[in-house]
């Protein structure tokens, strides 16, 4: 797929207003946890777009939530805000309803917000982008993945979506004995059953 590349007037360097961190934990041991500077442009202006889709994916199962962690360099956190989108359908646009979450102020103290998301059910398997935007001073709603912000960085990451194995189910079990002492085992509306033991 080919991406929009988001762009900064001023972007992070004069300013520190970059994503000093992003982690999101994913299943089976991967993980996405990324400490990083500033993107800069020219003589430090502009920049502020960094392309780390070639790290390790995290693994991400559908219907499953997990957790996302975003930390800032800049001193007054509170102003810095944050959308964070994930391609689900694969077609190299982030879209509004591909928005996973919005972070209004990064914590003051900590310097870092965390939220949780949770995987459509209906995602289909394979690689998709993330991109996470920081944007100083806007309104959280305001963000877009693409065109131009004046302060801020956004970076993009890769997760690895895995479809999850039904449940399996069943109604019931009938029994059904017969004169020589020996019982017949039936299950009723069984769903996504493979063996029985």
């Amino acid at each position: 797929q080919s991406y929009c590349s988001p762009s900064y007037l001023i972007g992070c360097s004069l300013t520190d207003d970059y994503i000093s961190n992003f982690t999101l934990v994913g299943d089976n041991g991967t993980a996405i946890n990324n400490n990083s500077n500033c993107t800069t442009g020219s003589f430090g202006f502009g920049g502020g777009y960094a392309d780390y889709t070639t790290l390790a994916a995290a693994e991400i199962t559908t219907g499953e939530s997990y957790q996302v962690s975003i930390s800032t360099g800049a001193p007054i956190a509170e102003v810095e805000k944050v959308k964070i989108w994930i391609d689900w359908n694969n077609d190299g646009t982030f879209d509004e309803d591909e928005v996973i979450g919005l972070i209004d102020g990064i914590d003051l103290l900590t310097s870092t917000s965390t939220f949780s998301f949770t995987v459509p059910a209906d995602a289909t398997a394979g690689k998709r982008r993330l991109r996470a935007r920081m944007v100083t001073g806007a309104s959280v709603g305001s963000i877009q993945p693409c065109g131009s912000a004046e302060m801020g960085e956004a970076e993009d990451y890769s997760v690895q979506v895995v479809q999850a194995c039904p449940e399996p189910s069943v109604d019931g079990i009938n029994i059904t004995p017969d004169i020589a002492d020996h019982y017949y085992f039936t299950s009723v509306n069984a769903e996504n059953v493979d063996s029985y033991f």
